[in-house]
């Protein structure tokens, strides 16, 4: 009988799984090359050496762009200090002679920041091209200056040549002052400063302001001197015044009872007022028809007309003239009247009552009207009526009111039934036979 064949195995008996033996990829017979070398102890190395490369390069990125930061800083710093320094300088010509070596300066000062050269170049290269904006910006800013300097001492030149010009006591000087100016402009011109057409309308308009003020001069010369003799004229009114005021009271300045023989006596040696005036005092006060004497309405109007027509402010020749009117042999001019022209002309003439010189005026014009259309321009009338609204406006009423009440009552006198007339008028006809239509509200109408 044949024998069977058996397997003994040679393992130990063992219930763990199976172990197999890997032999290392360098000495696998069925592992490529390129496998190798990536798994091989070498390729580890170079890995490690690539982090290591780029670290290092973000570092020094970042300490470039650091230096960078310090450096534009300074630049910064350094380039608005000396541009301070420009700007006070007052000698502009010499302004920026130094800028070469402070610009080189700054420059150093930043590239000092940088360890990296190639950082530092390209730094620098940049630097140059913003140094050279500045300087022309800086270079910019001194010549506008010297421009508007020069603008300024130009027009300082113009200036003080105007003060010859109106000060030139002959046409001769004025036009050797003009063709001065004329010269000035035009160095300034050649400059640049002005434009030619700039600057002959800045010596024309010089020219037309000296003329002014030379007009403006002879004005205020001769405001002065109005002034003075309207100073000297109100002091010698003054003193005629209290003269006048004197007789009229038998009083002097201080209250106590004066004579007519002693007024004749203080007149005659007082110096401030004309002798005409002492003459015709002296006789208004001597003349014995003038005690008793009434005014002629005709030689008031005339004065009234004076103070208001021609706004006379009753000069010492116009008191004079009032005084003659006394003096005459047959006076048409009382002591009362005279008076009340005075009193008058103060409201017609002092600023301080210029408020009442409209209404006054008016109501003469149109007491004069009315009397024309209603009174046939009689001189009794209007007398009577300016002595009521005279009187009226002295004793504080207003002239607007004092005028329409005066007018009423006038209007009254000449038709006592006014009050009892229709609305709507009636008609009726003055002494002349104008035929009018009379309200009861005192109005005045055109008949239809």
């Amino acid at each position: 009988m044949g024998r069977i064949p058996t397997y003994t195995s040679k393992r130990t008996p063992t219930s763990e799984p199976q172990r197999v033996y890997i032999k290392p990829a360098k000495y696998a017979e069925e592992q490529s090359p390129e496998l190798a070398a990536k798994t091989s102890f070498g390729a580890s190395m170079e890995k490690a050496g690539e982090i290591v490369s780029k670290v290092s390069e973000k570092m020094i990125a970042i300490q470039n762009a650091n230096s960078e930061s310090e450096a534009n800083i300074l630049t910064t710093q350094g380039f608005a200090n000396y541009e301070d320094e420009v700007n006070k300088r007052t000698d502009l010509n010499k302004a920026l002679e130094d800028a070469p070596n402070r610009i080189s300066k700054i420059k150093q000062e930043g590239a000092d920041r940088f360890t990296d050269p190639r950082a530092r170049a390209e730094w620098e290269r940049n630097f140059d091209l913003k140094a050279i904006v500045y300087e022309n910006q800086l270079r910019a800013g001194v010549n506008k200056k010297q421009v508007d300097l020069g603008r300024t001492n130009t027009l300082r030149e113009i200036d003080l040549e105007l003060t010859n010009y109106i000060n030139s006591p002959t046409p001769e000087a004025k036009n050797t002052s003009k063709e001065n100016m004329e010269a000035i402009m035009g160095r300034a011109s050649n400059l640049g400063l002005f434009t030619k057409e700039q600057g002959y309308k800045l010596v024309e308009t010089t020219i037309s302001k000296g003329e002014g003020i030379i007009n403006d001069t002879k004005k205020l010369a001769e405001r002065k001197e109005k002034e003075l003799l309207q100073a000297q004229k109100k002091a010698v009114n003054q003193a005629e015044n209290e003269y006048i005021n004197m007789k009229k009271n038998n009083k002097d300045k201080f209250g106590n009872f004066i004579s007519d023989a002693d007024l004749i006596k203080m007149i005659g040696s007082d110096t401030t007022v004309s002798e005409d005036f002492k003459k015709a005092y002296v006789s208004a006060i001597t003349n014995p028809a003038g005690v008793e004497s009434k005014s002629n309405p005709k030689t008031l109007d005339k004065f009234l007309d004076k103070i208001l027509t021609f706004g006379d402010d009753m000069q010492s020749t116009n008191r004079l003239n009032l005084l003659l009117e006394m003096s005459k042999p047959k006076p048409s001019l009382s002591w009362e009247d005279y008076d009340m022209l005075m009193g008058f002309n103060d409201i017609v003439n002092n600023p301080d009552t210029m408020n009442q010189f409209v209404p006054a005026k008016g109501f003469w014009k149109s007491v004069d009207k009315w009397n024309e259309e209603n009174a046939g321009k009689k001189s009794e009338i209007k007398m009577e009526m300016f002595r009521s609204y005279f009187n009226k406006v002295q004793n504080g009423l207003a002239p607007e009111e004092a005028a329409k009440q005066t007018i009423e009552e006038e209007m009254l006198k000449l038709n006592p039934d006014i009050k009892t007339y229709p609305k709507e008028g009636k008609k009726v006809i003055d002494k002349d036979g104008i035929i009018k239509i009379l309200t009861p509200d005192y109005l005045i109408k055109d008949p239809i």
